[in-house]
């Protein structure tokens, strides 16, 4: 990771709170670096920046055994239950991670196999008849 404006990337080891800090944060942008444009009565770049907001650290959060018995290992179960209180949103959290999982390793190991002609002829701003 390189933070905005560094000659250097951080270190490979680095807390959640400092890749935060030290990382995320530098890559803010200002209004007038925005890409997005609001409409009139729309939410604004206000809206979205949030700069001295203080998220909750994985790595500095102290589960339980509660916790522990439903999610395992399984860090993104574990962060959700703390975050949410809710068993039902955790558990889901593990089933779209496993399907996830379990899709990758399938594309992994069964690329896709694409029939038809070796290259397309188009224009540009015309219609394909493909």
């Amino acid at each position: 990771f390189i933070p905005r404006g560094a000659m250097v990337s951080l270190p490979d080891r680095i807390s959640d709170k400092d890749l935060h800090w030290r990382f995320a944060q530098t890559w803010n942008v200002s209004q007038n670096e925005s890409l997005f444009s609001y409409g009139v009565g729309m939410m604004s770049w206000k809206s979205y920046s949030h700069p001295f907001h203080q998220p909750t650290y994985p790595d500095e959060l102290n589960y339980t055994t509660r916790q522990h018995l439903l999610c395992g290992s399984d860090i993104f179960c574990l962060y959700d239950l703390y975050q949410t209180e809710s068993e039902e949103f955790a558990v889901s959290t593990i089933t779209i991670d496993q399907t996830t999982r379990l899709g990758t390793f399938v594309l992994n190991h069964n690329p896709p196999v694409i029939r038809g002609n070796a290259s397309f002829m188009v224009t540009i701003s015309q219609p394909s008849p493909y």
